[in-house]
């Protein structure tokens, strides 16, 4: 059985604290940073992608770091999982493409993972990374299914985006209340409450009780600081 450090390795590699981090300093850019609704959603759209793609790429890395025997088998383990039409079962997608684990930079594999996820995430599959053994194929269609998934819910959030973005009433109301921020030389704190005053207000029903209760605590912030 493998051990659990093993798989404790893609999670190093991931550094999911770092991109966390960077997911919280885009959302508090949010607030400073003068940049219409429909740029920053589509900014976040291509953030969440790359993201994606990221962590795909690592656990692609990852298969090929399991050790196989020449039959095709994970040490430790009972299941096979090598093919007849390949003289060495425990051959990985990076001896496949002609790379190398023992003289390959880890940027280079991490380029070449990468390479890939994009590659058959948006169905292009040009075919010069490909699965050598059964657990890469098992994985690179979940990433096939994945990918039209993902391909799909671009294309239609682009599309919303383009036809509905200048029509949203939220976007509208955000961009209403910047201007007038600007024109009235609020500070900057009390922007940002009345930016996310609006956000709140298009999120919770009229008939809550917390809208009426952050109207009040929104009023009496922005004539104290005003």
């Amino acid at each position: 059985m493998l051990k659990l450090t093993r798989f404790a390795r893609i999670f190093r590699l991931m550094k999911l604290a770092r991109m966390l981090k960077l997911f919280r300093l885009v959302h508090s850019a949010e607030s400073s940073v003068q940049v219409s609704p429909l740029f920053l959603r589509l900014g976040l759209l291509f953030m969440n992608v790359c993201f994606l793609a990221h962590v795909v790429a690592c656990m692609w890395h990852w298969l090929a770091t399991l050790p196989l025997d020449p039959q095709g088998c994970v040490s430790g383990r009972l299941e096979c999982f090598g093919d007849d039409n390949i003289e060495d079962g425990s051959a990985t997608w990076l001896q496949g493409s002609g790379g190398s684990q023992d003289t390959d930079t880890n940027a280079k594999k991490y380029v070449a993972a990468l390479y890939w996820v994009f590659t058959t995430m948006t169905t292009v599959g040009y075919g010069d990374i490909f699965p050598m053994n059964n657990i890469e194929r098992v994985f690179a269609v979940g990433v096939m299914i994945f990918g039209a998934t993902v391909f799909g819910y671009i294309v239609g959030s682009v599309a919303e985006m383009a036809t509905h973005g200048r029509q949203n009433p939220a976007a509208q109301s955000l961009l209403m209340m910047r201007q007038y921020c600007e024109e009235h030389g609020f500070h900057q704190k009390v922007v940002n409450s009345v930016r996310r005053h609006v956000e709140f207000w298009y999120q919770v029903p009229p008939a809550s009780g917390t809208l009426g209760q952050s109207q009040t605590t929104l009023a009496g912030d922005v004539a104290f600081r005003c």
